[in-house]
């Protein structure tokens, strides 16, 4: 399945403290073919069974 041609805005954010970093974030338009896509594309993230890891003890 093909959702097509994401149209975004994004933002750049530094990071207080650490000059190396920055945050980027990106958006839609509430209600626009990308946004729609986009809420299509999370929601297959949502609907994956999920299995848990191992905890932190099994881990060692």
């Amino acid at each position: 399945m093909r959702v097509g041609e994401l149209t975004v805005a994004y933002e750049t954010l530094p990071l207080p403290g650490d000059s190396e970093t920055v945050l980027l974030l990106y958006t839609t338009e509430a209600a626009s073919p990308s946004g729609e896509a986009l809420d299509l594309l999370a929601s297959w993230t949502l609907t994956r069974p999920s299995t848990p890891g191992p905890t932190a003890a099994e881990r060692r």
